[in-house]
């Protein structure tokens, strides 16, 4: 039992993705000053990558299919956000962020787009508009306690969730990959955040999450209504404030993650219910 397993490699790369987290925040807050600290939350990307490599093997350069872009758009995401750290104040951060969804989008469905169909261009807007969403909130609450993270979590899983009922097993493994990255990290800052997630590590994890979700609406037959709930993970920010969760740290994370569960939730048991037993 044990050593199927360990021969699993959804097993091996959810195991990789959770653990590498632990280790690289370690090594990259090892040092002093404000760089390492901020270098802590790209172990998310380095370990979606390394899980993502460890499912399908490497990527061939360029990619051919949509799951091979998600390699490079979360590579691609990370480099652009470290750009951006290294440009400071000056960076148009807010625009890069609106245009970075539309870049994906594009790469990924742009067999779609030149087909110039009304339906296939409408899913493309509205794919872009929510991810358009989804970075722009991870940018505005990256400093604010472990909001960031928590949603990335939950997102992941729910992603996860949907992703499998739409018989897309590759795309819910990426999904699970990322939420346990992202878990790992998590577990290095609770009880008490040690540091926020960089404008790199935003970009880099943001990019990871919307490639996939846009890939699991463009090309499987995941239940629309299912993903688009997922969106309302992301509001979960508005009331970190505003409901009587806990004054402790430890426990204001977790109800806060409770909170931002309850939509995906949501999310997986529509497409549950939406879905017959032959698509999983």
């Amino acid at each position: 039992m044990l050593q199927a397993l360990l021969d699993d490699p959804f097993v091996m790369s959810a195991v990789l993705a959770a653990l590498l987290p632990l280790a690289l925040s370690a090594i990259f807050t090892g040092g002093l000053g404000a760089i390492s600290m901020r270098a802590a939350g790209c172990a998310i990307v380095i370990a979606f990558v390394i899980a993502h490599l460890a499912i399908f093997g490497m990527p061939p350069l360029p990619p051919r299919s949509s799951l091979q872009k998600i390699a490079y758009a979360a590579v691609l995401g990370l480099a652009l956000g470290i750009a951006l750290e290294m440009l400071g104040s000056r960076a148009p951060v807010k625009c890069i962020a609106r245009a970075w969804p539309a870049v994906i989008v594009i790469w990924l469905g742009w067999q779609q787009l030149i087909s110039l169909e009304p339906l296939a261009l409408l899913r493309l807007a509205l794919v872009y508009c929510a991810g358009a969403f989804v970075l722009d909130r991870l940018l505005v609450w990256r400093d604010s306690d472990i909001v960031v993270p928590s949603m990335l979590l939950v997102a992941g899983l729910g992603a996860c969730g949907v992703a499998f009922l739409g018989a897309a097993a590759s795309l819910s493994q990426l999904a699970a990959a990322l939420a346990a990255a992202t878990g790992g990290f998590l577990l290095w800052n609770w009880p008490t955040r040690r540091h926020a997630l960089s404008v790199a590590a935003v970009f880099g994890a943001g990019s990871a999450l919307f490639a996939t979700a846009a890939a699991t609406a463009l090309f499987t037959r995941a239940n629309d209504t299912a993903l688009a709930m997922l969106v309302l993970v992301f509001a979960a920010g508005y009331l970190r404030d505003k409901l009587p969760l806990p004054q402790g740290p430890a426990l204001r994370g977790l109800a806060f993650g409770a909170v931002a569960l309850l939509p995906a939730l949501a999310a997986v048991a529509l497409a549950f219910f939406l879905s017959s037993p032959a698509d999983y």
